[in-house]
């Protein structure tokens, strides 16, 4: 059962703009979900990367973590599917 998302339009918006800051810090014109990270005993390490655990972050600490959570996946889906069915 999918919750009632009344802050939609809103929560798009702002995470738009974070995507954006994060897009035009970048060359390519595209962002990944995730970044590998080598760290000092070079150690691959996979991680989300920033502008997803920004948007993680934005919406936990607006609605706490139970909203947020879904917030979050609601908006990650939605720039994610475009409204598809991923197969």
């Amino acid at each position: 059962m999918q919750k009632n998302w009344v802050t939609k339009e809103s929560d798009l918006r702002v995470a738009t703009n974070i995507i954006r800051k994060y897009l035009d810090n970048k060359q390519a014109g595209t962002l990944g979900l995730f970044e590998l990270c080598l760290d000092n005993k070079e150690v691959l390490d996979i991680k989300l990367s920033a502008w997803v655990l920004e948007l993680v972050e934005y919406f936990y600490q607006l609605y706490g973590k139970d909203q947020g959570d879904f917030v979050t996946q609601m908006v990650l889906s939605k720039f994610l599917t475009n409204g598809h069915t991923i197969h």
